[in-house]
């Protein structure tokens, strides 16, 4: 039985894929056709991360102090009001990148992490691989439907009037996803945010796992704009980006309902493992090129195994934090502090990339394609980092990683 609150956190953030399927994937997109150049998209990305890094503890402290729930309704009605001001800026949103990158981060920051301390107060720890799994099934129907529909419009209508569309219907569904929000109770008092309490943290788990965020942000930081662009750019149109998502979308739908029958916490760590080659091989094929049949194998991968590395690698960041924070109180610090190192890869990332690829002239897009494949390497690196332990490090073979069922418990 699924219980209630569980249903009502799945459909919220049902509603929030539903919007962020229509705009965000094109986002990048809109802003590269407005002003070309990778500098274009690279800095907007930039600015969402250092926004993200600059206000984690103050949205840590709101979270605390005044709630989740409510942290959630202003990060949403953040989304809805991003999407009215580039409807109001029309093409003068180039002009404007990095506001309007620091707006959708301060957005991002208080969505994301009051969704995941909701998800650690609503749901208990045996039900984690069950909501992960369910909120990645409707996530996945969600991107069925609205980027293919998406990118249809961005085609057939002329100019940037198919953006100006998409971004009042998303407009529309981020204010009814803060709507069913209202109905969430929170479920812990206001409490004082005390940060320093867990930075650096003694906990030996704990700071492989904040180590383990800075590695995945370092690849984060490029691909939060790359992949849809290099799709962009191949094929020549907005469309071809929704047939993209919506082939992957339906894989990872099917995906996430064969791990939703696999995954139980008597096999995480085998389907840990997994996750984390799979996602790594998945991307090591970008190393043939980019060209459409390349990025749509590489699509296919990313999409068949995600679902078991995101499930896993959810599940086991919070059985960490549950056992290193010591104190049921500590919980939003920790949440907060394990954003920092996240977005501070993230940013080191994205200054690097900006720094090389001004250098690049012609050359930007060779110089991307050749750096692609090496951004498959943080998932077995964070990997490792999570599952080792007083100097012993899981062994990785092929048996281990084929053998996906284990005792039910």
């Amino acid at each position: 039985m699924i219980p209630s609150a569980m249903r009502r956190l799945v459909a919220v953030g049902g509603l929030f894929a539903l919007a962020n399927g229509l705009s965000g994937l094109f986002t990048g997109v809109y802003l590269f056709r407005l002003r070309p150049g990778l500098e274009t998209p690279a800095t907007y990305a930039l600015w969402q991360f250092l926004a993200l890094l600059a206000a984690a503890p103050a949205l840590g402290w709101l979270i605390k102090t005044r709630g989740a729930v409510l942290t959630y309704q202003i990060g949403t009605g953040l989304h809805a009001g991003f999407y009215l001001a580039l409807l109001l800026l029309r093409e003068r949103a180039a002009l404007h990148l990095e506001a309007l990158g620091a707006w959708m981060g301060l957005a991002l920051g208080a969505w994301a992490m009051a969704s995941h301390v909701l998800v650690y107060d609503v749901i208990p720890e045996e039900k984690r691989e069950l909501y992960f799994n369910q909120s990645g099934l409707v996530t996945s129907l969600a991107t069925l439907v609205t980027p293919l529909l998406a990118g249809w419009m961005l085609s057939a209508l002329p100019g940037l009037t198919g953006y100006r569309v998409i971004f009042v219907l998303s407009f529309v569904l981020f204010a009814a996803s803060a709507a069913l929000s209202l109905g969430l109770t929170p479920s812990r008092p206001p409490a004082p945010f005390r940060l320093g309490a867990v930075l650096p943290g003694r906990d030996p788990d704990w700071r492989r796992l904040l180590l383990a965020h800075s590695v995945l942000g370092l690849r984060d930081g490029i691909t939060s704009f790359a992949i849809n662009l290099l799709v962009y750019l191949t094929t020549g149109g907005e469309a071809r980006v929704g047939q993209f998502t919506f082939l992957t979308g339906a894989l990872g739908l099917a995906s996430y309902w064969v791990a939703s029958r696999l995954m139980h916490p008597g096999n995480r760590e085998k389907s840990f493992r997994l996750g984390a080659v799979g996602m790594a091989a998945a991307t090591g094929v970008l190393a043939f090129g980019v060209s459409w049949p390349v990025l749509l194998a590489y699509g296919v991968l990313q999409a068949v195994v995600n679902p078991v590395w995101l499930t896993s690698f959810s599940t086991a960041s919070f059985s960490i934090i549950r056992r290193a924070m010591g104190s049921e109180d500590l919980r939003v610090e920790m949440i907060a502090a394990r954003e920092i190192p996240l977005n501070l890869g993230r940013v080191v990332a994205l200054l690097g990339f900006l720094a090389l690829v001004r250098g690049a002239g012609e050359g930007q897009v060779l110089f991307l394609r050749w750096l692609l494949p090496f951004l498959g390497l943080p998932f077995p690196l964070a990997w490792l980092l999570m599952r080792s332990g007083g100097g012993q490090v899981w062994p990785l073979g092929l048996g281990a990683l084929v053998r996906l069922r284990g005792p039910r418990r």
